[in-house]
């Protein structure tokens, strides 16, 4: 039994210091785990399988072989020939591959990805308007993305007893317990007494990830069941804050199927472009609505340059060598391309400048894939134009009637020598190469590492 000391202060207020001062010892040991967990949103340049979640449908190429074969041996429903950015991620924290959203059976805790394949940052309502609704076939925009990521944060919030903050949670009142004669006004005050900033305390937030019921007995021991429900709703609040603080949110990157469907809806660069300050303004939006929801560290990548890419060069290639740039990329395209990353970059500042507690941060996918082009060799690729998995031969080797996992497409011999997996998609060793220049700075400002 724990003997209290008596003053003319409330019963609460009294008791708070000493609880502060051993919250913030958990908080202090369970922030040796540099991130809680990983959560992507995005299309399927980070798709893990929200298409295959019941199956994998052979209608879609990318579960047919010899997709995923570098890494996992057989289709994962990645559009690789292995892991992808996220994968990566994860492996550098410690953490688990992120499971689909969409799974019915998967535990969250440690991240989840609502990217799906064919993701857009626009509503169907958008590309109706422009007679576009036949050119996007699943629908999973950036609004449906946050509804997914909003429905499974009562499994994130949620906590195991196993759980390393549970675990010190558990010993901390089994030790306090056999101490009868301490008093809760023993320890020195770490801030005021008042509630309110006893709530705002992040060991508080931190400590109350656990589950309701030993939560409830272990307060009990500083505050009569009056005072408990009230302040019990608050913490659990604060304390799913506090989990997706210690997060790490890539979102994105979002627009390069919008401007797929106006191009290949016969827009052309000059009218997609128009579109551009819309799809950012969007994915501003989705940023702040993380950022509200708790999210302190997050990534948002700009698009590629999409006119070094196989499938455009091969659609929209010309025989007027004014097309191209000098590296053999067209410059339309990736004009578009670095127009919205313009804009994106200036939406990222701005939300810097008034998200200070935030760190937000631009992934420059553009420059990286661009610096692979330009000096392929520094990276290890012999090949950038042509895809390794594909059909047609040629400089590019890619045919919509045979792509990749489709009658008559292969995969080369070595993918980790091409830039491009099926001419739309990178390789793993590509993948592999921008994760680390996101993580040290390279293509991401600031860098993820910190």
């Amino acid at each position: 039994r724990v003997t209290m000391a008596r003053t003319s202060s409330s019963p609460t207020a009294t008791r708070l210091p000493l609880l502060l001062v051993l919250l913030s010892s958990l908080a202090l040991q369970a922030a040796a785990q540099k991130y809680n967990a990983v959560y992507s949103f995005g299309d399927s340049i980070t798709d893990t399988g929200n298409l295959c979640t019941n199956g994998r449908p052979s209608a879609i190429t990318f579960t047919q072989p010899p997709y995923g074969e570098t890494y996992f041996g057989s289709p994962t429903c990645r559009c690789s020939d292995g892991r992808v950015i996220v994968d990566f991620l994860s492996t550098k924290y410690g953490l688990p591959f992120l499971p689909p959203s969409k799974s019915t059976s998967a535990d969250f805790k440690k991240g989840a990805n609502m990217a799906i394949t064919g993701a857009t940052a626009m509503d169907a309502p958008f590309f109706r308007s422009l007679g576009l609704s036949d050119k996007i076939w699943n629908n999973g925009p950036i609004s449906f993305q946050l509804q997914w990521f909003q429905t499974i944060t009562s499994s994130v919030c949620g906590s195991s007893e196993s759980s390393p903050p549970i675990t010190l949670f558990f010993s901390f009142f089994t030790s306090f317990k056999a101490q009868p004669t301490m008093s809760a006004c023993s320890a020195p005050p770490l801030m005021h007494e008042q509630q309110h900033d006893f709530l705002l305390h992040p060991a508080v937030a931190t400590a109350t990830a656990m589950p309701l019921p030993p939560l409830i007995g272990a307060l009990l021991l500083f505050m009569g069941p009056g005072e408990l429900i009230p302040w019990t709703l608050t913490m659990f609040a604060a304390g799913c804050k506090s989990y997706l603080a210690n997060s790490l949110f890539i979102f994105g990157e979002f627009g390069g199927n919008d401007y797929n469907a106006m191009l290949f809806g016969n827009y052309n660069t000059d009218q997609a472009s128009t579109y551009a300050p819309q799809i950012v303004d969007t994915i501003g939006a989705g940023v702040e609505k993380l950022v509200a929801m708790g999210a302190v560290d997050v990534v948002v990548p700009g698009v590629l340059p999409i006119g070094c890419f196989p499938i455009y060069l091969t659609i929209y290639g010309t025989s007027s060598a004014a097309d191209y740039d000098a590296l053999g990329c067209l410059k339309k395209f990736n004009d578009l391309s670095t127009y919205h990353n313009s804009l994106l970059q200036a939406k990222v500042s701005a939300l810097q400048a008034k998200y200070k507690s935030a760190r937000i941060m631009y992934a420059d996918f553009y420059a990286g894939v661009y610096d692979m082009v330009r000096s392929p060799s520094k990276y290890g690729f012999s090949s950038v134009f042509e895809a390794c998995c594909g059909s047609g031969g040629g400089k590019y080797n890619y045919a919509n009637s045979a792509r990749c996992g489709m009658s008559g497409a292969s995969a080369c011999a070595s993918p980790a020598s091409h830039l491009s997996w099926d001419g739309i998609h990178l390789t793993e060793a590509a993948y592999k190469q921008i994760t680390d220049g996101w993580l040290n700075g390279a293509y991401c400002h600031p860098g993820i590492t910190h």
